[in-house]
């Protein structure tokens, strides 16, 4: 067994891909480098003592676990981080790609350094953060939000970003596939096919009363669009009538208390895939408590804000697993050629409490489908 790979070949060998496939699914880091001169002198070293051909120019290389802890232990590494929304979610971002890499060996203020970059959709101070971190020349730059990412892949070509839970990245333009990215962005995308619709169906079955359901919804975001109609079709299909609201009506409490009322909301969805309903949860929130609307969110974090339920991938699990990406890429993986992830499992979260607190009595279907109970 070995603990690292180096495999040297074109970027575009087949048989060069093929050994790297190899190794990484092996559980075994693979490092595709072309010449030997892209290495240090410490591994030029291990070149020379043993060297396998992968067809009929090219090899793959396995340094012995102490080599490689010695290489990584020598080593600062630079990351930017640009993140939108409010300070809990920055909060958040942060932390989870501090702990995703420090499972990597990295340790900020030790051999690594974090510059967090924030601001509150649509501050240009984005624009100003971005142009900062470009001129910085980090190892890699992380984007937490599509509004960072379109600023990022606009900036540089050359810096690798690895974006963090961004929705449907190849309509957005941000990679060519994903599973061959290609340029320099990778990274993890939030998007789940039809998770509206499942969203509307855990709320009618926890909220079975809510019949007439506001869908708050990004209208400036073209990939909302297809969503409303997706929820509104599986709304008729419950016997469920879908009144779509854009974010940006929100304009206060009272607005959005005044609006919920006019309607006759009796539930409150709010559409995935695009983070800036982060920047109106103090109207939603304290709204729907007035008016004792179930509200379910995309981010299970927002349960403990007082969401009533929660359904989609656990946000600090997908940016942990970006630094996935982060930890390959200073090893020496091309972003391009390092497929785009989704989240590996979606859960329901309950707030048994403000169920209480609205009076309702959450059918047992329900609370057996959750992962989490918040009492």
């Amino acid at each position: 067994a070995c603990d690292a790979m180096l495999v040297i070949g074109a970027p575009n060998s087949s048989n060069s891909l093929r050994l790297a496939e190899l190794g990484e699914r092996s559980g075994v880091p693979a490092i595709l480098i072309q010449r030997a001169s892209d290495l240090d002198l410490a591994r030029r070293a291990v070149i020379r003592q043993a060297l396998a051909l992968s067809g009929a120019a090219f090899g793959a290389l396995a340094w012995p676990a102490s080599r490689a802890r010695a290489n990584t232990a020598g080593r600062t590494i630079v990351v930017g981080v640009l993140i939108s929304g409010t300070p809990d979610r920055w909060r958040l971002i942060g932390d989870a790609i501090e702990s995703g890499l420090r499972e990597h060996g990295f340790t900020n203020g030790r051999n690594l350094v974090l510059h967090l970059r924030t601001a509150t959709y649509p501050d240009r101070q984005m624009n100003a953060h971005v142009d900062e971190l470009v001129r910085r020349r980090p190892d890699v730059i992380v984007t937490a939000c599509g509004w960072s990412t379109v600023l990022a892949t606009k900036a540089t070509t050359t810096i690798p970003i690895v974006m963090a839970t961004i929705a449907d990245p190849v309509r957005r333009g941000f990679v060519r596939d994903l599973a061959r990215p290609g340029a320099n962005v990778t990274g993890m995308t939030g998007h789940v096919p039809d998770l509206g619709p499942k969203m509307l169906e855990h709320l009618a079955l926890g909220a079975p009363r809510a019949r007439v359901v506001a869908l708050l919804a990004n209208g400036r975001n073209p990939i909302h669009a297809p969503q409303i109609r997706a929820v509104a079709e599986a709304g008729a299909a419950l016997g469920m009538r879908v009144l779509p609201i854009d974010l940006h009506r929100l304009t206060s409490v009272d607005a959005t208390q005044a609006l919920f009322a006019a309607e006759g909301v009796q539930g409150i969805l709010v559409l995935p895939d695009d983070d800036l309903f982060f920047e109106y949860l103090d109207q939603i929130i304290p709204a729907a408590d007035a008016l004792r609307l179930p509200t379910i969110f995309p981010k299970r974090e927002l349960v403990w804000r007082g969401a009533f339920m929660s359904y989609g991938a656990d946000s600090h699990d997908i940016v942990r697993r970006a630094a996935n990406h982060i930890a390959r890429i200073v090893n020496g993986a091309r972003p391009g050629d390092l497929p785009v992830e989704h989240p590996d499992r979606l859960e329901l979260v309950i707030n048994r409490t403000k169920a209480e607190q609205y009076g309702i009595d959450v059918p047992r279907a329900a609370l057996m489908r959750a992962a989490h109970i918040l009492r």
